[in-house]
């Protein structure tokens, strides 16, 4: 029983790292507590997309879940790309850069007040796309 319990846990340990974080960092420049900072596992928010029912994709419209057929095989081949910028958008005001980084797409945002970081990895984009997609009916 102990090594069926040893060998479960290694197990979710390695699922848990292999999926990577979704990570989320916001950080105001002014010191007022208002700071967030959350890595939730990737393996625990494809589990609650599972158990999501379709309906909750039913109001999205029609051709937004056409669009989702693309958005899935764009994130699918993200992945086979070296690391690469997709936009880097500047101003006076404030800075936007999204990377695909390893196997996650990240966004980080830096203007007056504050820095946002959010990374997500790919296959939590693609496998959000396929759902919400097949969801509608949209054939992916």
């Amino acid at each position: 029983v102990l090594l069926a319990a040893s060998a479960a846990g290694a197990g979710l340990a390695l699922a848990l790292e292999r999926g990577g974080p979704i990570r989320v960092e916001v950080r105001e420049k002014r010191c007022r507590g208002d700071d967030v900072s959350l890595a939730i596992p990737s393996t625990a928010f494809a589990a609650a997309l599972h158990i999501l029912p379709n309906e909750v994709f039913h109001a999205m419209p029609m051709e937004a879940a056409q669009c989702a057929r693309a958005a899935r095989v764009f994130f699918d081949r993200l992945g086979d790309r070296p690391d690469f910028v997709l936009v880097d958008a500047r101003s006076d005001e404030e800075t936007v850069l999204v990377e695909k980084r390893g196997e996650a797409l990240t966004v980080f945002v830096e203007s007056g007040d504050e820095f946002v970081f959010v990374s997500v990895p790919l296959w939590v984009m693609s496998r959000t796309a396929r759902k919400a997609g097949g969801a509608r009916g949209a054939g992916v």
